[in-house]
């Protein structure tokens, strides 16, 4: 098995405003399991708001976050700089 991200935190800032994403424990009720998903905890305003994303969702959100990352590339890449604008 690879090296476990468990402890790695992924944030980014938004002024005073941040959201972080790291791997956290969690379980299943019916049957009970221990499972793993991601967390989310994001601060607005001053306020903190906690969410989760289970591995359906997870892989669903990768599917759009590729999707995302090839139409930003290819967007950027066919940009052209518009001298006109100073």
């Amino acid at each position: 098995m690879g090296k476990s991200i468990d402890k790695e935190v992924f944030k980014t800032q938004f002024g005073d405003d941040m959201i972080e994403f790291y791997v956290c424990d969690t379980n299943d009720l019916h049957p009970y399991r221990e499972i793993k998903e991601i967390g989310i905890v994001a601060f607005l305003n001053g306020e903190q708001i906690d969410g989760g994303l289970e591995y359906d969702e997870l892989v669903e959100f990768i599917k759009y976050l590729n999707k995302a990352k090839r139409n930003i590339k290819k967007f950027n890449d066919n940009s052209k700089p518009n001298l006109d604008i100073e």
